[in-house]
């Protein structure tokens, strides 16, 4: 990441996206690598990001297998 425009960022960000039927959904990564600064408002992103990491607990496995999977893929995140 040194000498790049890419800034890692931990779960305290948050991705506004719309989803393939127009609904806005916001998910909040357990961390995240985003190269596109100028689309940050505060703590939330309007664009998505280059990678997304999720840590799968017990409680959080299906959502996050589930339904955040599945907006990452529609969102086209590279990783």
């Amino acid at each position: 990441m040194k000498n790049s425009t890419c800034y890692v960022f931990s779960d305290n960000v948050q991705y506004r996206f719309k989803t393939d039927d127009e609904e806005e959904k916001a998910v909040i990564p357990d961390a995240s690598i985003n190269c596109r600064i100028k689309s940050r408002r505060g703590n939330t992103f309007i664009d998505a990001p280059r990678f997304v990491m999720e840590v799968i607990s017990p409680t959080t496995e299906n959502y996050d297998r589930g339904e955040k999977m599945e907006l990452y893929r529609q969102q086209e995140i590279e990783e």
